[in-house]
């Protein structure tokens, strides 16, 4: 094989890998094609072209597919028990679709149905078609007790405590890009993050209740611009005079924007035909009285200094 051969391997292994990350679409589908003109090209028997082509992007998907199952599962994106339930069906399967029937086909037929499949693969991506839920998500979150036993998303050591502490089952390693995909496999049935990412994810598109924070709230998130103070001290005066002054505008500007965010996401996940439901102070004095023995406990308990920082918070809260 010449390199010209080779890097036009490369080049279809690209493409394949580009569009499938691209499309959201499984990399054999492209990769078939690509692997037939490939292989006219190379002079290979037009009777076993369409089977070498299937074969081969076959075996291409092993290596991408074992590295994306180690990657979903340290996230806990996949429901083990649905693999184990789905498995020998699979492979009994493969095992008869790769044997002598896999052979017995001529290029011909095997040409035609693999076309037809992804003809209606195609039709059913352009038409948006989406197979009925085969489950029910819990209902709204609101207090407490709505939390027991739900497969839930966090989002930080403390906050998780607190859900633990009311009946959670708190899955702790799912990144919030990737809240979608979990809901969408059942891993996940509830999730924490700010309202931005909210809709940003799409998240309404699998959800029937959305809680929004638009009146009260008992989670928020803080990111705060740092700067070392052994470099803030060394900088002039009027330097840090400035830094002050455009941090306190800052963080007028992002908490005003905060609050639209939160108003547009309830209007946003209301418009998908999600049922909104409200905070007042009473749910978030229920949140407290089950924080206070847990996360606040915790976080008390590390130093001196986050004890100090819990008492100031209390006094506010």
């Amino acid at each position: 094989m010449s390199l010209s051969d080779i890097a036009l391997l490369m080049l279809c292994g690209s493409i394949s890998g580009f569009l499938a990350g691209l499309l959201g679409i499984g990399g054999g589908m492209i990769l078939v094609p690509f692997m037939i003109l490939v292989f006219n090209h190379l002079g290979f028997s037009q009777d076993v072209i369409v089977h070498m082509a299937i074969a081969t992007g076959m075996a291409t998907i092993l290596f991408t597919t074992s590295s994306a199952i180690w990657a979903h599962h340290k996230h806990s994106s996949i429901d083990w028990k649905l693999v184990a339930a789905l498995s020998p069906g699979m492979v009994v399967g493969g095992l008869i679709g790769g044997s002598e029937l896999f052979e017995a086909l001529k290029t011909s037929w095997l040409s035609l149905c693999f076309a037809v499949f992804i003809v209606y693969t195609s039709i059913q991506m352009l038409i948006n078609k989406k197979p009925a839920p085969g489950r029910d998500l819990p209902g709204p979150i609101v207090v407490p007790d709505d939390i027991k036993g739900v497969k839930v998303r966090g989002g930080s050591r403390e906050f998780d405590a607190m859900l633990k502490a009311a009946g959670g089952s708190v899955m702790t390693s799912i990144p919030s890009n990737e809240i979608y995909q979990a809901v969408q496999t059942g891993s996940l049935e509830a999730a924490y993050t700010s309202s931005a990412s909210l809709m940003s994810f799409k998240l309404a598109e699998l959800t029937k209740n959305f809680t929004s924070a638009k009146n009260k709230s008992y989670w928020y998130m803080l990111e705060p611009l740092m700067m070392s103070k052994m470099v803030f001290d060394a900088l002039p005066a009027n330097q840090r005079d400035i830094i002050m002054a455009v941090g306190t505008d800052m963080e007028k500007f992002g908490t005003e924007q905060a609050k639209l965010d939160d108003i547009d996401a309830a209007i946003a996940f209301a418009k998908a035909g999600n049922k909104v439901f409200e905070m007042d102070m009473s749910v978030v004095d229920k949140w407290k009285a089950v924080a206070k023995p847990s996360a606040w406990k915790e976080f008390s308990e590390r130093n001196e200094t986050c004890a100090a920082m819990m008492r100031s918070a209390e006094k506010i809260s």
